[in-house]
C-alpha cells in the first residue's frame, strides 16, 4: 500500500497507467484510501478522453459554475482577443486537484466565427495568464484530495475537435464511471487481502465485478444500460464491504464516509440510463 499521498502521488505520474491496464491495476491494488483510488480513477479518464494530456502531471475536468453544470447554465466564454488568440473567461467552482492542478480541461461557449454559444471542450496550463485556482472549503469526503475554484480572465486556449458536450463531457463522465468501477473493486479486494478478511460474505466479488467492467468511452445505449447494472452491483458490494470491515474501526469509518462518492452523480446515472432504454424501445 502506498504509505503516503507523496509517494502514491509519484507512482502514478511516473508510470504507464494511461497505457496498460496491468498498471493500472497494479497501482489501483497499493492505493490504501479512496481519495488516492479516486484521484487513479479521475486521472486515467480524463487522460483517456485527452491523449495530448500529459500523463505525468494531474489534471482536471472543469464544466460545473454557479448556477450547475447543466448546458443551459453554463456561462464561460471563448472568444477570439485582438491578437486573433482564443482567449476563455469564466468561472468554474470545481477543480479536482485545486492547487495541486496542471492541465485544465474546460467546457465553455465558443463565439468563434459563426458558432453562436456552442459548447466546446478548452485545454488550458495552470501557469497560463489569466488563470487563478483558489482553494475552496472541503467537500466532506475524499480529504487528502484537494479542491479549488477556477476564474479564467481572458485565458490563452486551445480548442478541441468536437461539441463539448456530447464529445466531451457526457463522454468523461462516462469513463470516469468506468474507471471508477474497475479502480475501486481492485482497491477492495486488495483491502480484503491485506486486513486477511477471507470469510465474508459477498454477493459477488470485487474480482468477479471488475471481469465485467468494459472500459470503452462510448455512449451506446446498451453499454449505458449494462453500465447501470454493474452500478447497482457495486453499490451492494460497497454495503457488504462496509460490513465485513468489523474490527477495523479506521478504515470501516473512511469507507464509511467515502463512498457517499458514488452516489453524488447518481440522479445524472439514472437519467443516462432512462434515456439510453427510451433510445433502444423507439427502435425495437
Amino acid at each position: 500500500m502506498f504509505d503516503s499521498w507523496a509517494v502514491f502521488e509519484q507512482a502514478v505520474l511516473e508510470s504507464n497507467y494511461h497505457q496498460s491496464q496491468e498498471t493500472l491495476e497494479h497501482l489501483a491494488r497499493r492505493t490504501a484510501s479512496p481519495s488516492q483510488a479516486f484521484a487513479l480513477a479521475y486521472q486515467a479518464a480524463i487522460v483517456h478522453l485527452v491523449p495530448l494530456l500529459n500523463p505525468k502531471q494531474w489534471a482536471a475536468f472543469c464544466v460545473s459554475e454557479t448556477q450547475g453544470n447543466h448546458p443551459r447554465q453554463l456561462q464561460a466564454q471563448a472568444v477570439l482577443n485582438a491578437q486573433s488568440q482564443i482567449v476563455v473567461s469564466g468561472e468554474k467552482t470545481f477543480v479536482t486537484h485545486g492547487q495541486h492542478v496542471r492541465q485544465l480541461i474546460v467546457i465553455a461557449r465558443s463565439h468563434l466565427l459563426e458558432e453562436q454559444g456552442r459548447l466546446r471542450a478548452y485545454s488550458l496550463k495552470k501557469d497560463t495568464k489569466g488563470v487563478e485556482i483558489s482553494e475552496s472549503r472541503p467537500a466532506g469526503i475524499l480529504p487528502e484530495l484537494d479542491h479549488g475554484k477556477l476564474t479564467l480572465t481572458e485565458a490563452n486556449a486551445y480548442q478541441l475537435e468536437g461539441d463539448g458536450h456530447s464529445d466531451y463531457s457526457k463522454r468523461f463522465r462516462l469513463l470516469e464511471d468506468q474507471y471508477m468501477l474497475a479502480v475501486f473493486c481492485w482497491h477492495i479486494s486488495a483491502q480484503l487481502e491485506s486486513l486477511n478478511i477471507t470469510n465474508a460474505d459477498f454477493s459477488l466479488t470485487p474480482d468477479t465485478l471488475v471481469d465485467q467492467v468494459k472500459i470503452q468511452g462510448s455512449l451506446d445505449a446498451n453499454q449505458l444500460i449494462n453500465l447501470a447494472a454493474l452500478y447497482e452491483k457495486f453499490m451492494k458490494l460497497s454495503e457488504e464491504y462496509l460490513s465485513a470491515l468489523q474490527g477495523h474501526s479506521v478504515i470501516q469509518q473512511q469507507w464509511q464516509r467515502d463512498s457517499k462518492l458514488f452516489l453524488l452523480a447518481k440522479k445524472s446515472r439514472e437519467l443516462r440510463t432512462s434515456k439510453a432504454r427510451q433510445s433502444l424501445s423507439q427502435t425495437s
